[in-house]
């Protein structure tokens, strides 16, 4: 369990990134819910950055000999 969560928070953190948003940062907020922060971002950037993350927690994870799939369930809010 503890990899597998490990693994998604990398995941998620990279997919981000690779968007250029290198001051982005993510948290484990309880369970398997992540916070991931975007400073300045927009609308657009928002949405950007869900589609990237639902993407790359939708590949299977491979933990030792399991294959695991995983879904999100992705919200966003932009304060302005």
């Amino acid at each position: 369990g503890d990899v597998l969560l490990q693994a998604a928070a990398r995941r998620i953190e990279a997919s981000v990134r690779e968007l250029g948003r290198h001051e982005s940062w993510v948290g484990r907020l309880a369970g398997t819910e992540f916070l991931v922060g975007l400073p300045d971002a927009n609308a657009e950037e928002l949405a950007e950055a869900a589609e990237a993350v639902k993407q790359a927690i939708a590949r299977r994870f491979v933990a030792a000999s399991d294959v695991f799939v995983l879904n999100a369930c992705i919200g966003g809010a932009i304060a302005i």
